[in-house]
C-alpha cells in the first residue's frame, strides 16, 4: 500500500481474509495494518524501500523451506487468533443480528 494516499488508512479487509485463511500476511508497514499484524508473530511487516521489500518477501518465502514448520505454524496460529473476532459468522451474531432484531422490536 502506497504511503501518502487514502490507502494507507482503508481497512485491510484482503488481510485480515488471509490471516483467517491460514495463509502467511505479508504488508508494509501503513496505519491500516497497525494492530493486525506484528512482524515476525502473526505476520510479515516490511518498509517502503525496494531492499525492505524484497526481505520482506524472502522472509515468507523462508517460513516455507524445509525445517521451519514450527515457526510457520506458529505464525499462522497466532494470526488466525488476532482475527478470530473478525470472522462473518461472529460480526452477524454479535453486531448485526442485534441491531436487527432491535430495529424490528424483537427482544428476544
Amino acid at each position: 500500500m502506497p504511503l501518502g494516499t487514502p490507502h494507507q488508512f482503508q481497512p485491510p479487509t484482503k488481510l485480515i481474509e488471509y490471516m483467517m485463511a491460514g495463509m502467511v500476511a505479508i504488508n508494509n508497514k501503513i496505519p491500516a495494518v497497525d494492530g493486525f499484524l506484528i512482524d515476525n508473530v502473526n505476520g510479515i511487516l516490511f518498509g517502503e524501500s525496494e531492499e525492505e521489500i524484497a526481505d520482506g518477501l524472502r522472509r515468507s518465502l523462508d517460513l516455507l523451506a524445509p525445517g521451519n514448520a514450527k515457526p510457520y505454524k506458529e505464525l499462522i496460529a497466532n494470526a488466525q487468533k488476532a482475527v478470530r473476532d473478525r470472522d462473518w459468522q461472529q460480526i452477524v451474531d454479535q453486531h448485526l443480528i442485534p441491531v436487527y432484531r432491535e430495529l424490528n422490536g424483537d427482544e428476544t
